[in-house]
């Protein structure tokens, strides 16, 4: 284990970093907000060719001498890196070729990736006790994260460890899905009391995106008490918001599939004139299955 503290110890890992495939978990200093609101406290690189030594960049915690934040930029690798969160860690650094491994786990599994259970005593505790301290995880113990990262890295052996290879369905799905969603969070969107992030969970049961942080539902977002109205143009009075709804997508999914052909129009008022219930109806079914 290297905690990597000055310039020279940076170079030393940068020669290493750069020749091996490594897993990488990054550690944010306030893990109650969106890891674009806040500053990346640590990284946890472990390398799986060569002599599989463990490093760890930290840049704002209290238990070590941090390097300066342009070492972030600095530090980059041609080689592979695996990580639990690839949308996380391009928050962060901008690397080409990181695989997510709850992509690859949910394409084999088609279940979510869980690591509910990866954690230590220290983090409970402080999470629990201290969740309105900003910053938490810059006074968590540096070893309570590194035993932390280590059990992450071994749930991620013992699932999908595996590199996914070259098939083009994951490829498209860790490369394009994943970077143009971490993309979309990345810009942001305005509000009357300034800028809020959202987050994309492309793992759920039908493979339809979810986009929520911080207790608000971006993709549901109420139509008539008024919540709507919060959101504005980040160009002012020289912008405005368009909202695109594509109707009834995944019933348009089942029809190619099933090669049944919807009349022209809504397709939600043609399943409601079928099982004759009202529009209303016809719709909540299909969001409760969708």
């Amino acid at each position: 284990m290297v905690i990597v503290e000055s310039k020279k110890e940076w170079l030393s890992f940068i020669a290493d970093f750069e020749e091996n495939n490594s897993i990488v978990i990054p550690i944010q200093c306030d893990e109650n907000k969106h890891p674009l609101d806040t500053n990346l406290c640590l990284l946890y690189i472990k390398l799986l060719d060569g002599n599989l030594e463990e490093y760890v960049l930290p840049f704002r915690h209290s238990d070590a001498i941090n390097l300066k934040s342009k070492y972030i930029k600095k530090t980059w690798t041609p080689m592979d890196v695996f990580t639990y969160d690839k949308k996380k860690l391009l928050h962060f650094v901008e690397w080409e070729s990181i695989i997510d491994m709850q992509m690859h786990y949910y394409m084999v599994k088609n279940e979510p990736l869980l690591i509910d259970d990866v954690t230590t005593n220290s983090h409970e505790y402080f999470y629990r006790t201290h969740y309105k301290t900003k910053n938490i995880n810059c006074i968590i113990p540096l070893v309570k994260h590194i035993e932390w990262c280590r059990k992450l890295v071994d749930a991620l052996k013992v699932t999908v460890f595996i590199k996914p290879g070259d098939s083009s369905v994951f490829k498209i799905y860790n490369d394009d899905v994943i970077g143009n969603l971490q993309y979309i969070e990345q810009n942001g969107i305005e509000t009357t009391d300034g800028m809020v992030f959202s987050e994309y969970n492309p793992y759920t049961a039908t493979g339809r995106p979810s986009n929520r942080f911080g207790g608000m539902n971006f993709a549901a977002l109420n139509k008539k008490d008024g919540s709507r109205k919060q959101f504005v143009s980040r160009f002012g009075k020289d912008g405005m918001l368009v909202e695109m709804d594509y109707d009834a997508y995944h019933l348009r999914l089942i029809g190619d599939a099933v090669d049944y052909n919807f009349p022209n129009g809504s397709v939600h008022k043609h399943m409601a004139k079928l099982y004759k219930v009202n529009y209303d109806e016809a719709h909540r079914v299909v969001q409760k299955i969708s």
